[in-house]
């Protein structure tokens, strides 16, 4: 039975996000963080001294999942916590160098993976793809 594409789109894409995630897990493994971990590092790279909101903003994470990670991250060294001296309710949030040494580490290994993966794949197609799955998220948002 032939699936409808609206149905198979789904399916694709999670089987594809799963498939990612397992295959990222078991690389960084060594490294002792994971790609969820991994990814909440390099945003926090890229954003540093943004507090937990943003993160969950952009994450589109719910706030207590990016609390919930920060402190898990926070326990292993990769990130430090500081009070936002205007409202000491917040906390700005800054990589630890053991973090921005995992950031470096974990990308690498991502790297190589990836490549690997993509060998034989045109570019072209490939930006083709993530400009479309771009668009699609763009409308769901």
């Amino acid at each position: 039975m032939k699936i409808p594409i609206e149905i198979e789109l789904g399916r694709s894409c999670a089987r594809l996000f799963w498939s990612l995630q397992n295959r990222s897990n078991a690389v960084l493994k060594h490294l002792g963080i994971t790609i969820e971990q991994l990814r909440l590092l390099i945003l926090i790279q890229n954003n540093e001294g943004k507090d937990q909101q943003f993160l969950a903003n952009e994450t589109l994470k719910a706030k207590s999942a990016i609390t919930y990670l920060l402190d898990k991250m926070s326990g292993e060294g990769l990130v430090a916590k500081v009070s936002d001296e205007r409202d000491t309710r917040n906390n700005k949030i800054f990589l630890t160098s053991k973090g921005k040494l995992s950031v470096v580490e974990g990308q690498k290994v991502l790297m190589k993976e990836m490549q690997d993966l993509l060998k034989a794949k045109d570019v072209e197609e490939i930006k083709s793809l993530i400009e479309t799955m771009q668009t699609l998220t763009k409308k769901l948002l």
